[in-house]
């Protein structure tokens, strides 16, 4: 395993917790097939490796316990609430309601004397709905319990706009372009609630006509089983 700080192998002892740590090769070559074209995010290959690995450890964990014995026994807990989740990131298809937006392959980019650089004629195999400067809506149906709801879109360093976001009575502004490092990743917010209603929709609009980027949405979701966990952000403070 890598050397983790202080910090964290007393957290690890203190709450009893395990650390998956991918393997390391001999040569770099080896893993390879794991990763994506970006050399950031996993390939399909990769992700189904880290799965079978955890699994793997599960079964160790319960007593080497094959996978179809599992549903025979009797249930641990429930998820409270439950969750939902419409991704895109990775099929480029969605059965969501959007207007002004389009759904793209997402481009490679790469960095140059601190400027990003679009490469769209090389496929990542990722996906996004890029919203234009007029903005757009999405809208996702809640047939459970109001729950909190999350937007997961593209950031990276000066790339893509600020950008308004309007859901029920509530507004809150995304700053995608605003970070400290210059990786293109994923980020996950908090913008309040998805109501028990058939269509909640969820209005975008880009602030910066001038930015290097469109808007790029990747998922959308709410989770009921989120109400005492912070992600990407505290819930403290929505109503």
């Amino acid at each position: 395993m890598s050397k983790l700080a202080p910090q964290v192998e007393q957290s690890l002892k203190e709450y009893d917790i395990t650390v998956y740590d991918f393997e390391r090769p001999t040569s770099p070559k080896e893993v390879f097939p794991y990763f994506a074209q970006d050399w950031h995010h996993l390939s399909e290959e990769g992700h189904n490796k880290i799965a079978k690995d955890i699994l793997e450890y599960a079964d160790r964990l319960l007593g080497h316990m094959p996978h179809d014995n599992l549903q025979h026994h009797e249930a641990r807990g429930t998820w409270g609430l439950g969750d939902h989740c419409d991704n895109w990131f990775s099929t480029g298809a969605t059965i969501l309601e959007y207007s002004g937006a389009e759904m793209k392959s997402l481009p490679s980019v790469s960095l140059n004397n601190n400027h990003i650089i679009n490469h769209p004629e090389e496929n990542t195999g990722k996906y996004s709905l890029e919203f234009s400067d007029q903005g757009g809506t999405i809208s996702l149906p809640n047939r459970g319990p109001r729950a909190p709801l999350f937007v997961h879109y593209m950031q990276g360093y000066q790339l893509y706009p600020t950008t308004e976001v309007t859901i029920w009575n509530r507004h809150f502004t995304l700053n995608p372009g605003v970070v400290e490092n210059h990786y293109h990743t994923v980020k996950t917010t908090n913008i309040g609630f998805a109501e028990t209603h058939p269509k909640n929709e969820i209005r975008l609009q880009p602030q910066d006509i001038h930015a290097q980027a469109p808007f790029r949405l990747v998922a959308v979701g709410y989770c009921g089983a989120c109400y005492e966990e912070e992600i990407g952000g505290s819930l403290k403070d929505v109503r």
